[in-house]
């Protein structure tokens, strides 16, 4: 695996990873102590259309400026 540091331009990759899984346990803090609690989620991948939460689009105009901004965007 290579792993290389991406420009912002590359930012619009982000595209083509499938963030999609089934999540069975998910963590909290509660009174300072980490707990686990069982969960049943299903979570898609990012939507190819639209601009809102949890599409390509709005994941690239969240990241972008920040990314723009100087923070380190790391491919593999």
């Amino acid at each position: 695996m290579e792993i290389r540091r991406l420009q912002p331009d590359d930012i619009s990759l982000i595209g083509e990873i499938d963030r999609s899984e089934h999540i069975r346990v998910a963590y909290e803090i509660d009174k300072g102590h980490l707990v686990s609690r069982s969960v049943d989620w299903d979570v898609p991948t990012w939507h190819p259309e639209g601009t809102g939460n949890h599409t390509v689009a709005g994941m690239i105009d969240h990241w972008r400026p920040i990314v723009e901004g100087g923070a380190v965007l790391l491919g593999a």
